[in-house]
């Protein structure tokens, strides 16, 4: 069996990048760039394009959980962050974990810290919020490639880890250059609780 060297796209955004003209909503705007965000290799993927022309690529600071992917492409990653709250606490993510700890991004929308609509790209602080969630789906094979079987060793530390089958919401706000600005993880917690519960079980 082949092994995937491709992701998908979970959602998009058109915009015009320098519309000036405040009556102009995204329903009189003819569209010149396109946001567009979803899952690659395990992790959660962002990339911005022209509608014609050469596609724009981000040159970006690469941190713990955001990447460029290939400087060829300008596809940008985002890994599972460390750490949280409740049970998520000390929560790591080396070699090991990124087989099965996995981020989708499902949602983006553009930031207007000004004007809404106006100038995306000259505007002071303009960007936009990406939308995903992190947690681990199964533990048989690397997301990787959804090929290559994990190793006994590699399955047993998956399903002992806190974020098997229970998923978390990650925001982020990236500006219009690229750079990411914030970020944040929320999962639920019952501090009244005597147990941890998956978000895929019933309630406490």
């Amino acid at each position: 069996m082949a092994k995937a060297t491709f992701g998908s796209i979970w959602n998009f955004w058109p915009f015009l990048s320098n519309e000036s003209t405040s009556t102009n909503y995204y329903v009189a705007q003819a569209p010149d760039n396109a946001i567009f965000v979803g899952l690659k290799g395990g992790k959660g993927a962002l990339h911005r394009a022209t509608l014609t022309g050469t596609p724009r690529k981000y040159t970006v600071t690469d941190t713990t959980i955001y990447t460029v992917n290939a400087a060829s492409s300008g596809v940008v990653t985002i890994a599972s962050p460390i750490g949280g709250m409740g049970q998520f606490k000390g929560a790591v993510y080396g070699t090991t974990e990124m087989l099965y700890v996995q981020t989708i991004c499902n949602g983006v929308a553009p930031m207007y810290y000004t004007t809404w609509a106006l100038n995306l790209d000259g505007g002071t602080s303009n960007g936009w919020v990406v939308s995903c969630y992190t947690g681990i789906p199964q533990c048989q094979s690397s997301l990787a490639d959804g090929v290559t079987a994990l190793l006994s060793t590699e399955v047993a530390s998956c399903m002992n880890d806190p974020r098997y089958m229970t998923w978390r919401v990650m925001n982020l706000k990236i500006d219009k250059n690229g750079t990411l600005s914030w970020w944040r993880t929320d999962s639920y917690w019952d501090s009244t609780s005597t147990m941890f519960s998956s978000t895929w079980g019933p309630g406490i």
